[in-house]
């Protein structure tokens, strides 16, 4: 540091140029350690959606079932399309047996078929599912929901099958739609994190027939540890002694009870405490042109599955009035957004 005589420099300096130096020995440092850089190539070409066609006044009432008996209540109380399968809240793995019961049912009441996939799907299972959709393809379903990325080019091998990009796709925006129409899909189910106000937009411009969830409990968390299982099945001894036994809940500071349930590959999956529901909504999400309206019955037991097709049936039919939400239930996004 080099400076004429009787100069005085204030300790803030000091520090400054001290800070300056660290700063600088660490950039030097860590570009030593930095990964080779590519460069970027901007794509500037915009997906423009095709028209959107004229709208739908009286929406499908879709029902997503996780047992034979459910399929049965539900096509008794009007569901027009049974969706069955997928993560199921009752810890049972279908059977071809299962599925082959459910597809006879819903074919003896003139109603749509449809089979769910799970959202978690592990390279070893890859094969189990190749071989269940070749059983699929055999039922003839109206259509196969797919939840997992790595299942669509493994469904689209079985040319028979309508694949329909299901709600854990994330579908936010009109690209991501055209994204999947080009990818050969049937139809498309939104997120239940979108606004109202996104899904009348969503539907104006969408190529593709929209769903959206209208009733049942919001999956708030999956996940391969089991709390059950850890804390009453003594899963750190070996065999789960629990085997989902009784019910579980997590309590937050409010008392709220967030349901604990655990699908047949022993998943757990946390739902929300409070049940969607939009009864008062209904009617307005089906003359904004939404295809599909699905209630998801898999928390629910049969008597009680029943009892909220018959209504919402009703209600898209014209046949009641549109009463408010049910009660202690939330109309989720819809009306607030996630931000």
């Amino acid at each position: 540091f080099e400076h004429d005589e009787n100069v005085m420099v204030p300790m803030s300096e000091m520090n400054e140029a001290r800070r300056m130096a660290c700063e600088a020995l660490d950039a030097a440092r860590l570009n030593a350690f930095a990964p080779a850089r590519t460069a970027v190539h901007s794509f500037s070409e915009q997906l423009v959606p095709q028209a959107h066609k004229a709208k739908q006044h009286e929406s499908v009432l879709v029902v997503h079932c996780d047992s034979v008996e459910k399929v049965n209540a539900a096509l008794q109380a009007g569901a027009e399309r049974i969706l069955f399968g997928g993560d199921c809240f009752n810890h049972q793995l279908p059977s071809e047996a299962d599925y082959a019961k459910a597809a006879k049912l819903v074919r003896k009441a003139g109603r749509q078929l449809a089979f769910a996939t799970p959202r978690i799907i592990k390279e070893a299972q890859l094969a189990y599912f190749d071989k269940l959709f070749t059983l699929w393809e055999e039922l003839q379903p109206d259509f196969v929901y797919i939840n997992n990325n790595g299942l669509w080019p493994l469904a689209k091998k079985h040319a028979a099958l309508n694949l329909v990009a299901d709600m854990s796709l994330n579908i936010f925006n009109s690209q991501t739609l055209q994204f999947w129409q080009e990818q050969g899909a049937a139809g498309a189910v939104l997120s239940p994190e979108l606004t109202m106000a996104q899904v009348e937009h969503l539907v104006s411009v969408s190529p593709l027939p929209l769903e959206c969830m209208i009733q049942g409990r919001l999956e708030m968390m999956v996940s391969e540890y089991c709390v059950g299982g850890s804390f009453l099945g003594a899963l750190d001894k070996g065999a789960c002694k629990f085997n989902c036994a009784e019910p579980l809940f997590l309590g937050d500071r409010k008392d709220a009870r967030f349901p604990i349930v655990t699908d047949q590959f022993c998943r757990m999956h946390i739902l929300n405490a409070h049940e969607l529901s939009m009864t008062a909504n209904v009617q307005h999400m089906a003359e904004a042109g939404v295809a599909a309206l699905r209630i998801d019955g898999r928390d629910y037991d049969a008597a009680r599955l029943g009892e909220l097709v018959a209504l919402y049936r009703k209600i898209i039919g014209g046949a009641v009035e549109a009463p408010e939400n049910l009660p202690g239930t939330t109309r989720g996004h819809y009306f607030r957004g996630v931000m």
